[in-house]
């Protein structure tokens, strides 16, 4: 239970929750994908509202916007396509563009949006189509893409063996915890076992100083009885032997 908690909340805490499409020439969402759904957050306003206020310069360069706990990341490509990304503020920043200046052979997520809108199957039409007018096609490709991303541990072998040290270190605590709890349990039980043995020697000492209460008040009656035999016998015998002498 411990490594299962461990492991949702890192999946918890590094989700992709939006991709969009967007032109800068007329501010218009293209196509659009919500991966996780924010009832404070409408996605598309705050891209529409990026877009409105927003000019980038060269082609491929990278803007990050921070926003309470998310992160906007965007993209320019060709033809003044922009390309938006919204995840949550620790998500590796690495997935979404390529970090540093250098290109990377490893894929990254506005990466494959901006291969897929720009290849020949979507070019033309991602330049002239109205509001969402790429189609179900492309926001169901939008979406493999967030799925694929969501899952870090598949992607980045980083992320696959800094789960696994999550993991044992999760088995480690839990390990510790249950060890901690049995120690506990047992110093429990010997202080239990100490108070029995403690109150088994004063219940024998009491018994003792009871039974010797008991016995000197035996001897007492039983002397007291003597007495008066011998009383008795005296008061009988000796007016006896006076008269026979």
């Amino acid at each position: 239970p411990a490594q299962a908690a461990v492991m949702a909340a890192m999946s918890a805490d590094r989700v992709v929750k939006y991709i969009a499409v967007a032109r800068l020439s007329d501010h218009v969402i293209a196509c659009s994908h919500v991966q996780q759904a924010d009832p404070t957050v409408n996605y598309d306003e705050r891209v529409e509202a990026v877009l409105k206020r927003g000019k980038w310069g060269s082609v491929s360069s990278h803007l990050l916007i921070h926003d309470g706990s998310n992160a906007i990341h965007l993209v320019t490509g060709t033809d003044k396509r922009v390309y938006f990304c919204i995840t949550s503020s620790s998500y590796p920043q690495r997935f979404v563009v390529p970090s540093g200046s250098g290109s990377s052979d490893k894929p990254t997520l506005l990466g494959e949006v901006r291969s897929m809108v720009e290849g020949p199957e979507f070019a033309d039409l991602s330049l002239t189509c109205g509001r969402q007018g790429l189609g179900r096609t492309a926001r169901g490709r939008l979406a493999k893409i967030a799925a694929t991303f969501n899952n870090l541990e598949e992607i980045d072998s980083m992320t696959r063996v800094r789960g696994k040290l999550d993991e044992v270190k999760g088995a480690m605590s839990e390990n510790i915890s249950l060890a901690l709890n049995n120690l506990d349990a047992a110093k429990d039980a010997e202080e239990r076992s100490a108070g029995l043995r403690e109150s088994a020697d004063r219940f024998k000492r009491d018994a003792r100083t009871v039974e010797h209460t008991m016995r000197c008040r035996a001897w007492k009656w039983n002397a007291l009885i003597a007495l008066l035999i011998i009383g008795v016998l005296c008061a009988i015998i000796i007016p006896i032997a006076v008269n026979a002498s």
